[in-house]
Order: structure tokens, then C-alpha cells, then sequence
């Protein structure tokens, strides 16, 4: 009843009365995880470090759920408790041990993503462990994993491990234009143009409408092949982002730039 009293409290708008009814519906049953697991959606939204005391309740009464553990990492990382949110997630990731190396993987890249504006070394050892734990059993749905930690290394400038991650993605999956991009882009963005047209020449071959649906990637293309001196080929991508984003300015400046020098 008291469980039941404070959710109809909660949906009046009384909140603090409604809680009030979960902690005591919990104190009266402390190992009884219905009311923990209401106390931990009644905070969603609202108070963080609230939502955070409850979720390591019932994390400690219950310690083998795999979600539970990276929702406790991922509020730790959010309060900047940087170090508890990684062994948190540690912890995480030795649950999903157990479970297949597609969940152990998909757990890596959600922590990754997570912890990437703190630490990229730390997001890259989430996203190595995640790779390792596949014993060289990769096929196309581990492009995402590639992709991550490609990503990753082109942001540290970590040219060759990136050119090492993409061409290796591309013996599994050849035909992914989205590959032969990014390794456009870490091959661009290490000095050799020469590489990097050669890869947006597949990608292109591969898709012909590539970037047309985004900006970046058409903005990115654009800058490579002014940089190239491929003046008319660098306006067809401005001139494609531009017309995805007609008000952006520096776009507008990299066109007329573009056209001028065609």
C-alpha cells in the first residue's frame, strides 16, 4: 500500500510526500527491491546524487546487474566522481563477461562514449578490451567497434593505430563507404592527400550520394579536396552542406573560397 500511496503522491505533484511513502515502503522490507527500484525512477530527472544513493542500494543488495552497474558508472562520471565511475564501469565490464562477446562489446562502446570527454586514453582502453574480447571473430556488426575507436585515435593524432583500425575493418567489411571515408579522413588529417582522395574515390564508387545527408561529411570532403587544389570537386560538397544548413556561415565562406579559386 505505502508503495502504491507514494506513486499516486509522486503523480499528484506531491514529491516529497510520495517519497516519503517509498523510503518507508523500503524501510519496513530493506531487501524488497520494488520500492528501491521506484525511489530510483522517482529521481530521474530531478536530483541526480538522490537517484545515485538509491541506485548503490540496491546495487549492493543485488550486485550482478549488468545495467544497474553502468547506470551507477555513468551518474559517478556525470557528478564528477571520475575515479569511482571507473571502477564502477570495471565492475561492469567484468559482468558482461559472462554474457555473448556482441553484449560484451556493445557495453564497451556505451562506456567509451560515456567516459570520451574525460579521458580518450581511458575510452580507448574500454573500446581495446571490447576488440581483444572478440578473439579476431569480426563481422560487419563490429563495424561500429572500428569506427569508435578509429574515431578515438584521430582525435588523440594517433594517425597510424587509426590507419591500422580502418584498414583492418575494411578486409572484414570492403564494400562499407563509411570506411573508406574515415580513412580518408585520418589519411587527410596525417598529411597524405594523395591517400585520402584515392579512399573518397572508393567511398564515392561505393556511394555516389555520399555526405548528402550530412553536413560534416560533406564539409570535411569539401576541405580535402580544396586542400588538394580540387577546386570544382571542393564546391559540389560546400555547395551539398549548404544546402542542408543554408544559414551557416563559415560553410557559405568556404564555398565562395572554393568557387573563387575554381
Amino acid at each position: 500500500m505505502l508503495m502504491i500511496k507514494g506513486e499516486s503522491l509522486i503523480g499528484l505533484g506531491r514529491f516529497e510526500e510520495g517519497v516519503a511513502c517509498l523510503e518507508a515502503a523500503h524501510a519496513s522490507a530493506p531487501l524488497y527491491l520494488d520500492p528501491l527500484e521506484r525511489l530510483v525512477r522517482a529521481y530521474v530527472g530531478r536530483d541526480d546524487g538522490k537517484r545515485l544513493h538509491w541506485l548503490e542500494v540496491l546495487d549492493n543488495i543485488s550486485p550482478r546487474n549488468l545495467r544497474r552497474k553502468y547506470d551507477v558508472g555513468r551518474l559517478h562520471q556525470r557528478l564528477g566522481n571520475q575515479e569511482e565511475g571507473e571502477r564502477r564501469f570495471s565492475e561492469a565490464m567484468t559482468l558482461a563477461r559472462t554474457e555473448s562477446p556482441h553484449i560484451f562489446s556493445q557495453v564497451a562502446v556505451d562506456i567509451a562514449e560515456v567516459v570520451v570527454d574525460q579521458s580518450l586514453p581511458l575510452a580507448e582502453s574500454f573500446l581495446i578490451e571490447a576488440m581483444n574480447s572478440r578473439e579476431g571473430k569480426f563481422g560487419p556488426d563490429d563495424m561500429m567497434l572500428f569506427n569508435r575507436l578509429g574515431l578515438n585515435l584521430r582525435r588523440q593524432g594517433k594517425w597510424k593505430d587509426a590507419e591500422a583500425c580502418y584498414v583492418r575493418a575494411l578486409t572484414i567489411s570492403p564494400k562499407d563507404e563509411g570506411l573508406h571515408y574515415n580513412l580518408g579522413m585520418v589519411l587527410a588529417e596525417a598529411g597524405d592527400l594523395h591517400g585520402a582522395l584515392a579512399r573518397f574515390d572508393k567511398a564515392l564508387a561505393l556511394n555516389p550520394n555520399l555526405g548528402s545527408d550530412s553536413k560534416t561529411v560533406s564539409v570535411n570532403m569539401g576541405h580535402v579536396y580544396l586542400q588538394a587544389g580540387l577546386h570544382e570537386r571542393a564546391v559540389v560538397f560546400f555547395e551539398q552542406a549548404l544546402a542542408l544548413t543554408p544559414n551557416d556561415n563559415a560553410i557559405l565562406r568556404a564555398l565562395q573560397h572554393a568557387r573563387q579559386a575554381a
